[in-house]
């Protein structure tokens, strides 16, 4: 909405980090799949729809050689995040409060490393689509990366239907935090009537779509789903606009790991048919329902690909975090015999490969310091040689294009210039885990993840001053998992 008071303003959104907007993870995705390396240090940010600094504090927090820019068009929000910038007393970060067309004309700002625009595109009109575009192509720094999230067709349709169908039911109300709940409440009553038909497939789907509706946050469903502009694109669509700003598709930036084996597979089988590029990209939305994308884009004259791909794994400069954990306290590494390994969300993976299961193994006992492929691939072998196997040369590169696999399916997770914990002398929580706790959001980690915790354990997190007592307290496991997660400090409020 461009005339009367801006909706974000009238029920604020309420925003998280987002973990794959990490400028170290867009620079891993680039460098992967023959996009650039931007700097690694001292390097520039600006994000788009910043809202109220949920995304950017943490980088600006955690990176202090780092500068930040954010802008939104919500005044209450940017006001919110000035607010946090002078509480949390950080320097090297701002917020202004302008539109992106403002913001593409003015010429005073220099180039920026990287770009994210997470949750933007598909909800602004068509010359503001054009102005994102432009102010991407024009504002980013040689080498430099764009981070773009979207909606994207077929997969987004559905959803789309669903989303017409509550337009209808709020009808010409204008308030927005009421015509957010009419449409909440309306979904509630769709989903009773579709309860005795589940199984049929399609109501299945529906009824996924719907439970969204009513369950997620209130400020995501007016935002996100009844917002005045909410656009979809097919991949091969939005890929010229890009192409026609002098941008090009680099990679993926992520999805969640129920899609990972799905999307894998595909790929795989549409690659064996000869599909690449643009064709390769849209039949796999097809095929894999995609709703959400989030690409990393960079400049048409910076791109060399196919870049390492899984060779990547064995650079020194990338270690290895595994989601996956034996379910027996032993593993039988027999050839052959399958292994089951498993995340605590119910994701599992079966191998027979010695190698492999020793490799997965590997990863699963790393604690604190995370290993690099090199590593991984050394103890491996030990393992496997220490049963009186032996490793061949072929069998080892089976192995890199293995882990790589899990990789892409969301399984391992490969961290690039991962920061390290600085050792908490005294239970101090810093400042940023203070102020999210306050404000009822995920505490953010050094590495862009989240921390949910309870009503009770947010309260507790003011208690840590360095003067708590412990045992009297009864927090030693809240500070044990704080710790681990990078959010105490040694006293003088240095992550």
């Amino acid at each position: 909405m461009m005339g009367g008071a801006d909706p974000y303003d009238l029920l604020p959104y309420h925003g998280v980090a987002i973990p794959p907007t990490r400028p170290e993870h867009l620079a891993l995705c680039s460098w992967i799949y023959g996009g650039p390396l931007p700097r690694r240090r001292g390097y520039s940010v600006l994000e788009i729809g910043c809202a109220e600094g949920s995304n950017l504090l943490p980088l600006a927090f955690y990176r202090p050689d780092i500068t930040a820019l954010g802008v939104d068009r919500s005044r209450l929000q940017i006001a919110e995040a000035r607010s946090a910038v002078d509480s949390l007393g950080l320097e090297n970060v701002r917020f202004e409060c302008l539109d992106l067309r403002e913001l593409a004309d003015q010429q005073t700002e220099s180039p920026f490393d990287f770009i994210i625009a997470h949750g933007v595109l598909s909800w602004i009109p068509m010359d503001a689509q054009e102005a994102l575009l432009e102010l991407c192509s024009r504002r980013l720094a040689p080498r430099g990366l764009v981070y773009m999230s979207y909606n994207v067709d077929p997969g987004w349709r559905l959803r789309g239907v669903v989303r017409e169908v509550m337009l209808r039911e709020v009808g010409d109300i204008r308030d927005v935090p009421e015509r957010t709940r009419l449409a909440q409440e309306s979904a509630r009553g769709y989903l009773e009537l579709i309860t005795p038909y589940v199984d049929h497939p399609y109501c299945a789907i529906l009824q996924r779509e719907l439970e969204l509706l009513a369950k997620t946050d209130t400020s995501k469903v007016a935002h996100d789903q009844l917002e005045e502009n909410n656009h979809a694109f097919f991949f091969h669509e939005l890929n010229t606009r890009i192409e026609r700003h002098g941008l090009v598709h680099v990679a993926d930036a992520g999805f969640e790991p129920t899609e990972g084996a799905c999307l894998v597979r595909v790929r795989e089988s549409l690659q064996q048919q000869g599909l690449s590029g643009v064709n390769l990209e849209l039949c796999s939305d097809l095929l894999c329902n995609r709703q959400l994308r989030s690409s990393v884009l960079c400049s048409a004259e910076d791109f060399a690909p196919p870049g390492p791909g899984a060779a990547v794994l064995m650079s020194e400069d990338i270690t290895l975090e595994t989601r996956l954990s034996p379910t027996r306290d032993s593993i039988d590494l027999a050839a052959g015999v399958e292994e089951l390994f498993a995340d605590r969300s119910g994701l599992s993976y079966r191998c027979d490969d010695p190698l492999l299961k020793a490799a997965l193994f590997t990863l699963a006992r790393a604690e604190t310091k995370l290993p690099t492929g090199p590593d991984v691939l050394r103890e491996a072998e030990r393992t496997i040689e220490s049963t009186g196997m032996t490793v061949g040369r072929g069998q080892a590169d089976e192995l890199v294009q293995d882990l790589f696999e899990l990789h892409e399916r969301g399984l391992i997770r490969l961290w690039l210039d991962r920061p390290r914990l600085a050792e908490a002398y005294r239970p101090v929580a810093h400042d940023l885990a203070r102020l999210e706790a306050s404000r009822g959001v995920p505490l953010t980690t050094p590495w862009h993840t989240q921390i949910v915790l309870e009503d009770e354990e947010r309260e507790l997190i003011a208690r840590l001053d360095g003067e708590a007592d412990l045992e009297a307290e009864g927090i030693e496991e809240l500070i044990q998992a704080l710790g681990a997660a990078g959010l105490l400090v040694r006293g003088d409020n240095s992550p």
